[in-house]
């Protein structure tokens, strides 16, 4: 009914227990003979490597968090060119599902390649001043996506509980998320060239303090690859008569038989190729052949070349 008093619902205030331990400390010597002798500032440059070397590991620390705290995807299936897509939506349509609006996607090395390989125009460059230096960010899909190649080897971060974690990252592909469920909190951020104490020189020291946290694991993704992929592809001969032995797919695209082998059926006798259904009229697979898990294949036969 119009001209009624508000209804005052009460709210409550929710701390986020989040223990700022991850420190980045780097110090490098510069003697003074040496910076005598460069015809630029040794201690600069140096400086500027502290600071690099550090944002890297704390980006690394940043990749462990979200690994870890985040929630991994049973489908381990090595991504290809041809089923990024499809993944991609699927793992969208999930969190969507749940609530979640994903709109970043932090892609390893080889997964961002197989990205641009498969949007092709759809891929939408950032115009700004770091994608014209390093082309690593852009959109697909109504998502950002970040070239992460700190996505390799292992990483180690102090958890909100302070306890040391160390990830492997080796096997991740991507990490989608809804970007405010992720918090990195700095407390400290110094950099400087002082003189030393104990050698004719000064030091360049960078140092950063930083904690990590996710603090909804439904809002963050984690695409990982299996260490090994086996599948077996069947050949059937669809009518016709002979064998071709199965074929054992563990990473490597599969070059498909030419139907050696193989002998049509009498009204048929010509083979066209091979088909993921009996009923197909034409071949639908081409060679070479990237399998998501065990196959048969059916010969394609026809009358007449």
């Amino acid at each position: 009914m119009p001209a009624q008093d508000f209804t005052d619902e009460g709210t409550s205030n929710t701390l986020i227990d989040l223990l700022l331990n991850n420190a980045y400390r780097k110090s490098k010597k510069i003697y003074q003979v040496t910076e005598n002798s460069c015809p630029y500032s040794k201690a600069e440059t140096n400086l500027s490597l502290c600071v690099q070397e550090n944002r890297r590991d704390r980006q690394a620390s940043a990749l462990a968090c979200l690994v870890n705290e985040g929630t991994a995807l049973s489908d381990t299936t090595a991504l290809t060119e041809t089923t990024i897509k499809d993944k991609i939506v699927d793992m969208r349509t999930a969190a969507r599902k749940k609530h979640v609006y994903p709109n970043v996607v932090l892609a390893s090395v080889d997964a961002f390649a197989l990205m641009l390989k498969a949007a092709g125009s759809e891929y939408t460059p950032t115009t700004n001043d770091r994608i014209i230096t390093s082309g690593q960010v852009g959109t697909w899909l109504n998502m950002l996506w970040i070239e992460a190649d700190a996505i390799e080897g292992t990483a180690k971060y102090y958890d909100y509980t302070g306890t040391l974690k160390t990830i492997d990252l080796d096997d991740v592909e991507l990490i989608m998320y809804q970007f405010d469920t992720f918090h990195v909190v700095d407390n400290l951020s110094m950099m400087r060239i002082k003189d030393s104490e104990l050698f004719t020189g000064v030091k360049a020291q960078n140092e950063i303090n930083t904690g990590f946290r996710v603090t909804n694991a439904d809002k963050v993704v984690v695409k990982k690859k299996s260490d090994s992929v086996s599948y077996v592809v069947t050949y059937d001969a669809n009518g016709g008569t002979g064998t071709i032995e199965p074929v054992t797919y563990t990473g490597t695209p599969i070059t498909l038989s030419d139907g050696t082998g193989l002998t049509g059926p009498s009204d048929k006798p010509v083979f066209v190729g091979w088909a993921k259904t009996s009923t197909a009229q034409s071949a639908t697979v081409t060679s070479p052949f990237t399998p998501t898990g065990n196959t048969t294949l059916y010969a394609v036969w026809a009358a007449t070349e």
